[in-house]
Protein backbone atom coordinates (compact mmCIF):
# COMPACT_ATOMS: atom_id res chain seq x y z
CA UNK A 1 0.00 0.00 0.00
CA UNK A 2 1.69 3.65 -0.96
CA UNK A 3 2.16 5.71 1.83
CA UNK A 4 -0.05 8.82 2.64
CA UNK A 5 0.78 12.07 2.64
CA UNK A 6 -0.91 14.79 4.54
CA UNK A 7 -1.19 17.85 1.74
CA UNK A 8 0.31 19.88 4.45
CA UNK A 9 3.42 18.56 4.13
CA UNK A 10 2.78 18.35 -0.22
CA UNK A 11 1.85 22.10 0.12
CA UNK A 12 5.07 23.15 2.48
CA UNK A 13 6.80 21.40 -1.12
CA UNK A 14 5.40 23.09 -4.03
CA UNK A 15 5.13 26.42 -2.69
CA UNK A 16 6.94 29.44 -0.56
CA UNK A 17 5.68 30.54 2.52
CA UNK A 18 4.98 33.45 0.96
CA UNK A 19 3.10 31.93 -1.87
CA UNK A 20 1.22 29.60 0.87
CA UNK A 21 0.00 33.37 2.62
CA UNK A 22 -1.13 34.47 -0.10
CA UNK A 23 -2.81 31.86 -1.34
CA UNK A 24 -4.52 31.40 2.34
CA UNK A 25 -5.61 35.25 2.61
CA UNK A 26 -7.23 34.73 -1.21
CA UNK A 27 -9.13 31.35 0.07
CA UNK A 28 -9.95 33.01 3.35
CA UNK A 29 -11.66 36.04 1.22
CA UNK A 30 -13.07 34.55 -0.89
CA UNK A 31 -14.53 32.39 1.42
CA UNK A 32 -16.70 35.37 2.94
CA UNK A 33 -18.03 36.55 -0.18
CA UNK A 34 -19.32 32.79 -0.82
CA UNK A 35 -20.63 33.03 2.55
CA UNK A 36 -22.88 36.09 2.68
CA UNK A 37 -24.21 36.32 -0.18
CA UNK A 38 -24.32 32.94 -2.13
CA UNK A 39 -25.74 31.24 0.65
CA UNK A 40 -28.94 34.05 1.02
CA UNK A 41 -29.19 33.01 -2.69
CA UNK A 42 -28.99 29.45 -1.84
CA UNK A 43 -31.84 30.26 0.31
CA UNK A 44 -33.76 31.54 -2.46
CA UNK A 45 -33.72 35.43 -0.58
CA UNK A 46 -32.61 38.58 -2.48
CA UNK A 47 -31.10 41.45 -1.09
CA UNK A 48 -33.81 43.31 -0.29
CA UNK A 49 -35.68 40.54 1.50
CA UNK A 50 -33.02 39.84 3.42
CA UNK A 51 -32.08 43.69 4.39
CA UNK A 52 -36.24 43.64 5.42
CA UNK A 53 -35.34 40.76 7.39
CA UNK A 54 -32.43 42.61 9.07
CA UNK A 55 -34.30 45.87 9.17
CA UNK A 56 -31.70 47.93 7.40
CA UNK A 57 -31.37 49.44 3.95
CA UNK A 58 -30.31 47.29 1.07
CA UNK A 59 -27.93 49.74 0.22
CA UNK A 60 -26.46 49.20 3.76
CA UNK A 61 -27.22 44.89 2.75
CA UNK A 62 -25.20 45.22 0.04
CA UNK A 63 -22.54 47.01 1.89
CA UNK A 64 -22.38 44.38 4.44
CA UNK A 65 -22.17 41.14 1.71
CA UNK A 66 -19.33 42.90 -0.28
CA UNK A 67 -17.53 42.99 3.14
CA UNK A 68 -14.05 41.20 3.43
CA UNK A 69 -13.59 41.01 6.70
CA UNK A 70 -17.18 40.97 8.48
CA UNK A 71 -17.86 40.42 12.37
CA UNK A 72 -18.95 37.28 14.28
CA UNK A 73 -21.93 39.41 15.15
CA UNK A 74 -22.67 40.61 11.24
CA UNK A 75 -22.84 36.63 10.06
CA UNK A 76 -24.88 35.27 13.29
CA UNK A 77 -27.31 38.08 12.41
CA UNK A 78 -27.42 36.86 8.93
CA UNK A 79 -27.32 33.38 9.57
CA UNK A 80 -30.28 33.26 11.66
CA UNK A 81 -32.37 35.98 9.51
CA UNK A 82 -32.13 33.30 7.17
CA UNK A 83 -33.35 30.55 9.67
CA UNK A 84 -29.99 28.90 10.66
CA UNK A 85 -27.42 29.35 13.47
CA UNK A 86 -23.76 29.43 13.97
CA UNK A 87 -21.54 26.96 14.74
CA UNK A 88 -17.85 27.60 15.41
CA UNK A 89 -14.49 25.40 15.83
CA UNK A 90 -10.84 25.64 16.57
CA UNK A 91 -9.44 22.93 14.94
CA UNK A 92 -6.29 20.98 16.75
CA UNK A 93 -5.04 18.43 14.18
CA UNK A 94 -7.37 15.57 14.50
CA UNK A 95 -9.49 17.54 17.86
CA UNK A 96 -12.12 20.21 16.97
CA UNK A 97 -13.52 21.88 19.65
CA UNK A 98 -16.57 24.16 19.70
CA UNK A 99 -16.18 27.93 20.96
CA UNK A 100 -19.04 29.61 22.27
CA UNK A 101 -18.81 32.94 21.56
Amino acid sequence: MPKLHKWEDIREKLFTPAELAEIDAWVADEAVKINLAKIRELIGITQAEMAERLDISQSSMSRSEASTDPKLSTLRRHIEALGGTVEVRAIFGDRSLRLDL
